[in-house]
């Protein structure tokens, strides 16, 4: 039997490489070659457990793609992110399982950055309420209990590794694109009613009325 397993090793190695493309499948190339200028973002619907299945997998590792398909992927899904309005995007949302994900960060100049291989080195023992939607669920929002601050380590595309700390709306995406790649939605941890998005948007808008004094951020999709 170890015999066996050692043959087929090699076996296996080789057909995940044979695309010259190092762990890519031929499908998964063929998607980063897209000649569109963006990706179609793949859905979920909670109601009925349906959609695309890269919504429900655990990614994996970013790091082993060749520096070629890296660019690719970062160009194709930037302009994704752009199009579609939202803060945040993973790779599972575009229908590659992989560990990679983009944060509009809330600096003054909305900066967008790309991680690979992100994890998640710190978090603070505070959580907060705060309303969240997504481009993989259209339509739908809800309240979610989050981490107020936390730290996060990953991989620039160049492969330099960078840390980032972010507290409050920006700690709350970079949560939201973490949970996609382990295969989590929002929706699974709701902390109340999911909800159609203009009813959220009314509830939202009752709270910061009641609430005198507090900034509130006009929610876009992550």
């Amino acid at each position: 039997m170890h015999r066996l397993c050692c043959l087929l090793l090699p076996l296996f190695l080789l057909s995940c490489a044979g695309n010259g493309r190092g762990t890519l499948t031929a499908a998964e190339g063929r998607l980063i070659d897209s000649p569109g200028p963006t990706l179609a973002i793949v859905t979920w619907d909670p109601a009925a457990k349906t959609g695309a299945p890269v919504l429900r997998q655990v990614a994996r590792r970013a790091a082993p793609l060749l520096r070629a398909d890296r660019g690719k992927l970062d160009r194709l899904m930037r302009a994704t992110l752009k199009a579609s309005g939202g803060v945040g995007l993973a790779a599972p949302q575009v229908g590659l399982p992989l560990r990679i994900i983009l944060v509009e960060l809330q600096d003054p100049a909305k900066t967008v950055i790309t991680c690979l291989d992100p994890v998640l080195e710190m978090k603070s023992p505070a959580r907060v309420d705060g309303y969240e939607g997504c481009l993989s669920i259209p339509g739908k929002g809800g309240k979610v209990l989050r981490h107020e601050s936390i730290q996060v380590r990953c991989l620039s595309p160049d492969g330099r590794v960078k840390i980032y700390e972010s507290s409050g709306f920006e700690a709350r995406i970079f949560q939201h694109e973490l949970d996609h790649l382990d295969g989590v939605l929002y929706t699974d941890q709701l902390s109340g009613d999911l909800m159609p998005i203009e009813e959220m948007r009314r509830r939202r808008a009752a709270e910061k009325a009641a609430e005198e004094g507090r900034e509130e951020i006009e929610l876009p999709y992550q």
